[in-house]
């Protein structure tokens, strides 16, 4: 199941393809970056079957976090300007 997320840009930004990103303490893998902002994720029946996201619908508000290395690599961007 192909489920698109609307994040903040903070997490947007930190974000890219294949890298890592966790709704509500579970880590999933970003499958795509969208044009409207957001990220797409893949839930697969053993994510869903095991985890409180399997019990989500449309709408509902998560708690979403960057990928770790990304924020190391945006701090270190940062620090060399």
């Amino acid at each position: 199941m192909l489920v698109d997320l609307e994040v903040p840009p903070a997490v947007l930004e930190v974000s890219i393809p294949q890298g890592s990103l966790t709704v509500d303490g579970v880590s999933l893998t970003v499958n795509a970056l969208l044009e409207s902002g957001g990220v797409q994720v893949a839930l697969v029946p053993f994510t869903r079957a095991h985890t409180t996201l399997g019990a989500l619908r449309a709408g509902d508000r998560v708690h979403v976090e960057g990928d770790v290395l990304g924020k190391y690599v945006r701090r270190l961007c940062r620090s060399e300007t």
